[in-house]
């Protein structure tokens, strides 16, 4: 569907996945995760907006939200801006929503402020796909050659997974759970095989 002139394409797999999370989620993690996400995108279609680019389509699938730009070309900085507003959009909000939990004490606005912290610091790691990952491969551009650039993301990103992967079987030997291993072989194999993986 259209609205905006910006295409909106939701895979079947992301609306099941999303339907059954929501639907088995009786904590309301998932939702405050899914807001944590609007927010997150928000903050990368204000910059875009405010760089005076158009977003052209929103695709949301299993590996991830993608948000396609006009075809003009950009500077590495305007690319950087708009790889960093999402995570900037979480953190802020973070801030906002912790510090005022310092009056409030509630245990929903500390853990919305703690889904925000968690959005936004997981995209910050340097992984392809991740927009830490963008901003590394920007920074090497500057840099380096574009081939340079693509063999140091990737290799960062095969280096965080191994770290997660490692993490997460020692975080399923002490408390029995192996989530993050789980996301650990999910960005390895990203990162090997991007294509048949997203």
């Amino acid at each position: 569907m259209k609205r905006n002139s910006v295409a909106i394409d939701i895979g079947f797999s992301f609306a099941l996945m999303l339907a059954v999370v929501l639907l088995l989620d009786f904590s309301g993690v998932a939702a405050m995760s899914l807001a944590a996400a609007a927010v997150h995108e928000c903050g990368h279609i204000a910059a875009m907006k405010l760089l005076g680019r158009s977003p052209r389509k929103i695709k949301m699938r299993l590996s991830g939200v993608y948000i396609t730009q006009d075809s003009e070309i950009h500077s590495l900085r305007s690319d950087a801006v708009v790889a960093a507003s999402g995570p900037a959009a979480n953190l802020i909000c973070a801030a906002i929503m912790l510090a005022v939990n310092l009056h409030l004490n509630s245990d929903v606005l500390w853990l919305f402020g703690f889904a925000m912290l968690v959005m936004g610091s997981f995209n910050l790691l340097p992984i392809s796909g991740l927009d830490g990952g963008d901003l590394l491969r920007i920074f090497a551009m500057s840099t380096f050659s574009e081939h340079a650039a693509d063999a140091i993301i990737k290799w960062s990103s095969l280096g965080f997974a191994v770290a997660l992967i490692a993490a997460g079987v020692g975080l399923f030997f002490t408390v029995g759970n192996g989530c993050l291993a789980l996301i650990g072989v999910y960005i390895m194999l990203f990162s090997l095989f991007p294509r048949e993986v997203a």
